[in-house]
């Protein structure tokens, strides 16, 4: 083969290589904005796996009912040669519409006249009639003067609005006139602006949707918000009291855009969450406060002490329990470690109990020891229990046996460790059932370097803090052991 042909062949190559590795550089880049979390699950999709080698332009579908196509159509694939269904979430776009709150589980809170015309009652679909109950009606003298009232919506995620309609529920001069829109992504942060308006009412359609009474402004990826406010600043004309009777408020929009989890890095003691890809931060730009659904906490083997853990048990004199959850020697017989109290130890049907409490809730998901003494005197049979407060009943968790052999009690093996499906709980408990044979004072435990495996957890949603304190105070103290001591 001629040199002329070698340098043809070689200039082909490289050429269909170079196009090769464009396409797919397109491909990436066609998807490096965020994805779109719509609130037709079936149609929820990752629009990384969709790629210009492998699926159909999304030109090629016909976006459904209540969708618009997506931005920059004709720049986005379909996940297969052909386009379906499962497509939408990439190659369109919901719509936003009218809709009540209640209906999407919205929640509102705002000062109302009485308990039955608080704001749930307007944010339903109600009667339309003219002081027809349901509606809302703010308390007495409510906008009169430099006043103003204001109503708290909370959605149960994200949602992007674009508009805000009401009907007015009782005399025209009770109408809504002046308001504010706010938005604002965190319950802690400051409100922000997104409109201001002025409805215009006639007796004949305060009770319709109208132009006077409807209001439409721009949708951008910065009117998403999860929290918005009704700022309430004038009646239609009731100078007696201010007041304002609001009856079938509607918000138009739809689901807001999130960012995918791939976009937040996990801080250092957490690992990505199983099927990150497929996660969603709670707003457009992942923050802290996605942590716990985007990254999971990693855990490890810890000594109890590390932690700020306290324990309890009945021992023998200087050789307390609190010495056996911290790091010791580790050599045979070596002070520190936990020694059961002179006769108390678990011969026959004797046990003995060591609890531990934990500065905050733990998720846990093993245990192991190690046998600070004699090889008889290594814990055996053994329950793991837990509970939420120290009134509770204890709930058990794991039940094992451990295997000792003279070589290996000072270390960690596949006979003193065990594990078991994490769970959560801020008190926790060991009961010693049996030793390894050694009948000497009661049949007595030693234990040291005993080390759990989880990771701290927050407070579990719906647990009050002060009740739990509360019943911590009137808690009965409880006996260590469960049967009854020796008379001496």
């Amino acid at each position: 083969m001629t040199v002329a042909k070698h340098a043809l062949l070689f200039f082909l190559h490289t050429q269909a290589a170079y196009a090769a590795g464009s396409t797919m550089r397109r491909a990436k880049e066609s998807h490096n904005g965020m994805i779109i979390s719509s609130d037709a699950e079936a149609f929820e999709v990752d629009t990384q796996k969709h790629s210009r080698l492998a699926g159909a332009n999304c030109t090629t579908l016909q976006c459904p009912e209540g969708y618009k196509n997506a931005t920059n159509k004709n720049d986005k694939f379909c996940g297969l040669p052909t386009c379906a269904e499962t497509d939408y979430a990439v190659c369109c776009e919901k719509l936003p519409e009218w809709f009540y709150p209640a209906t999407y589980g919205v929640e509102c809170e705002a000062p109302a006249w009485a308990p039955k015309y608080d704001c749930r009652h307007s944010i339903i679909q109600a009667s339309g009639a003219p002081g027809k109950y349901p509606y809302y009606f703010t308390p007495k003298y409510g906008t009169k003067g430099d006043k103003q009232v204001e109503m708290y919506f909370s959605f149960p995620k994200v949602y992007n609005l674009s508009g805000f309609r009401l009907q007015c529920a009782s005399g025209i001069q009770f109408c809504l006139c002046e308001f504010r829109i706010q938005k604002k992504n965190f319950p802690d942060d400051p409100w922000e602006d997104v409109f201001h308006g002025t409805a215009e009412w006639t007796e004949e359609t305060q009770n319709e949707y109208t132009p006077g009474n409807s209001f439409e402004w721009t949708e951008t990826t910065e009117t998403a918000a999860r929290y918005w406010n009704l700022v309430m600043l004038s009646s239609n004309g009731d100078n007696k009291w201010g007041g304002v009777a609001i009856q079938n408020m509607q918000f138009q929009g739809r689901e807001g855009q999130v960012a995918s989890c791939t976009t937040l890095q996990c801080p250092e003691g957490y690992k990505n969450a199983t099927n990150k890809s497929d996660k969603f931060c709670a707003l457009p730009t992942c923050a802290e406060t996605d942590y716990a659904v985007c990254c999971e906490k990693i855990v490890q083997w810890f000594y109890p002490a590390t932690y700020g853990v306290e324990c309890e048990a009945t021992y023998w004199p200087k050789y307390d329990c609190q010495k056996s959850i911290m790091e010791a020697s580790g050599k045979p017989g070596r002070y520190p470690y936990y020694f059961t109290a002179r006769d108390q130890g678990v011969n026959d049907d004797n046990q003995t109990e060591m609890n531990f409490s934990f500065p905050t809730i733990y998720n846990l998901s093993g245990w192991r020891q190690q046998c600070a003494y004699g090889l008889g005197f290594c814990l055996k049979d053994f329950r793991i229990q837990k509970r939420n407060s120290p009134g509770d009943p204890w709930e058990d968790v794991f039940h094992g046996t451990a295997q000792w052999t003279e070589e290996t009690q000072h270390e960690y093996t596949a006979g003193n460790s065990f594990e078991w499906t994490e769970t959560t709980a801020r008190y926790w408990n060991l009961v010693m059932l049996s030793n390894n044979g050694d009948t000497r004072w009661g049949g007595a435990v030693a234990i040291q370097n005993m080390q759990f495996l989880g990771c701290p957890t927050e407070m579990e949603e719906g647990v009050d803090e002060e009740e739990e304190e509360r019943r911590e105070e009137e808690a009965v103290p409880e006996l260590i052991r469960t049967r009854t001591p020796p008379v001496s």
